[in-house]
């Protein structure tokens, strides 16, 4: 069944748009909806058709967001029977965003691909005082989780600032598959041809120009190619040392790459670096300036150790107390959070550890995997001339 229309106003019980022309393509019995945008209301209106479909909005002009405007953040939730949301931005612009274009993807077939979009302009304040202690906070996707495909390609970030959540990044926030029992998910994270400029990243936790965590749980791959990072402000406020980096503040867990046998066959797990470019940025993290196009790899010592052995103590966890945060420490950490009625997403953040009884120690703990670089053009920062690629 096909139908095409231009629809104007609501009647009958229907959500139409009210400026955006629109494309219905029922697969399956599921509606297929391309809508095109051309100004701010058409967008808003779009939006409306990602209930139970896969949303297609098709950017055929610049788009500013009104003075006084703010902007509600797209959600995209599989759980609800969200499908896939593309966004093709076809060279043009969305100007003065003043929240994450899009907040977060979750669960099951929840995909979210962005093509050929710029940014410019943006302002975006989010948990500024990292009081939730999980937030990811990136210009385009704060948080995708547990999602199949994530995907931006040909997007750029200009002139704009990102800050605030435990995770900031410029374009993404913090990313990861699902590793648990109860319907793991293996997300694949590409980042292509992508750059940010002229910006400010900032955060208590993780932040990099591109993606501030990179993989959080080991059932994720995430490939940044052909990025380019020039001129750009990345600053980590916290107490540690190694949390901020040009490209990403940390790479991803600590421990094995071990993936549930569910998700087979999956992609190697880890993160892929190929061909990018990175000069000009000031980069720090607790004033300590970073050279490195990364801060850290993953969660490891102490504070991993003691959480395991309270874990331990409980009977949350029966591995080795290692200090390595692998996917057995996350599945006890879920556990330990669905019994204290706490968001149950296996990082260790501010909630979690008062429940755990470690309200004095906070630096949230994550879960993942691998780190790969080749080609990586590194000019000068603004404190210091590496010359060097590697």
């Amino acid at each position: 069944q096909y139908v095409f229309s231009y629809q104007t106003g609501k009647e009958g019980g229907y959500h139409k748009i009210l400026t955006a022309q629109q494309l219905v393509v029922k697969i399956d019995g599921k509606d297929q909806v391309t809508a095109k945008v051309d100004t701010y209301q058409a967008l808003k209106d779009a939006i409306g058709f990602l209930g139970k479909t896969d949303l297609t909005l098709d950017i055929t002009a610049n788009v500013t967001v009104p003075e006084g405007e703010t902007w509600t953040p797209i959600s995209v939730d599989g759980s609800q029977g969200n499908g896939t949301l593309t966004i093709n931005g076809n060279g043009h612009k969305i100007v003065g965003l003043n929240a994450p274009l899009v907040a977060n993807t979750w669960a099951g077939k929840s995909n979210c691909i962005i093509k050929g979009l710029t940014l410019e302009n943006a302002n975006i304040v989010v948990d500024e005082n990292d009081a939730n202690g999980n937030v990811g906070v990136g210009a385009f996707i704060g948080q995708p989780c547990a999602s199949q495909i994530i995907t931006l390609e040909n997007c750029n970030l200009v002139n704009s600032t990102v800050k605030g959540g435990h995770w900031a990044g410029g374009l993404i926030g913090v990313s990861g598959g699902y590793n648990g029992t109860d319907g793991p998910v293996f997300e694949n994270v590409t980042i292509k041809n992508c750059s940010v400029t002229g910006s400010t990243i900032e955060s208590k936790g993780s932040v990099g120009a591109i993606i501030g965590h990179a993989a959080w749980d080991s059932a994720t791959r995430v490939d940044i190619t052909g990025c380019t990072v020039t001129g750009n402000t990345v600053k980590s406020t916290g107490s540690s040392n190694d949390t901020a980096g040009s490209l990403m503040g940390t790479v991803g867990c600590a421990g094995s790459n071990q993936v549930n046998s569910d998700l087979e066959p999956h992609a190697e797990p880890g993160v892929f670096v190929t061909n990018c470019t990175v000069n000009d940025n000031n980069v720090t993290s607790n004033t300590t300036t970073i050279t490195e196009v990364y801060g850290r790899q993953g969660s490891t010592g102490g504070e991993v150790k003691e959480v395991q052995r309270r874990l331990k103590k409980w009977g949350y966890y029966s591995g080795s107390v290692d200090g390595i945060f692998g996917s057995g420490t996350k599945k006890a950490v879920i556990s330990f959070q669905k019994k204290n009625g706490l968001t149950a997403d296996g990082v260790v953040g501010k909630a979690t550890y008062k429940a755990l009884g470690m309200t004095d120690s906070y630096n949230a703990l994550v879960s993942g995997g691998s780190w790969r670089a080749s080609s990586i053009s590194r000019g000068r920062s603004r404190r210091s001339r590496t010359g060097r690629s590697t």
